[in-house]
């Protein structure tokens, strides 16, 4: 996830008040608000030319979806709602499998050699 998605991801986390509340883009402006609540907004201004991406991006990824099959409709899933366990557990699974996996094998390759050679 890029900085930018982390960073929508967020403030929509934010205004959907961390639920699956639809959310929306608000036509010809630069503002995501629930569809009920347009002064709970957030300005994505900063990221118009690529908006559309960040949110594809997310749907891809599982963050968000769209739930009227439409681009301007949005909603959190749960994925989108814990975002920071996901991120975290594929932290700590990368962890596991490039550092904990590789030390184990080493560790067991090295009493293998030195029982068979006998110098244990």
């Amino acid at each position: 996830m890029t900085i930018q998605s982390y960073t929508v991801l967020k403030n929509l986390k934010q205004i959907a008040n961390n639920t699956e509340t639809e959310l929306c883009l608000l036509g010809d402006t630069t503002l995501i608000c629930p569809t009920w609540d347009e002064e709970n907004n957030f300005d994505y201004s900063k990221y118009q030319d690529e908006i559309f991406s960040i949110l594809d991006e997310l749907v891809s990824n599982g963050y968000l979806i769209y739930p009227r099959d439409n681009k301007y409709f949005i909603a959190l899933t749960s994925k989108g709602i814990h975002s920071k366990q996901d991120i975290s557990s594929g932290i700590v699974g990368f962890l596991i499998k490039s550092v904990a996996v590789p030390v184990a094998v080493s560790l067991l390759t090295t009493l293998c050699t030195l029982k068979l050679f006998g110098a244990i």
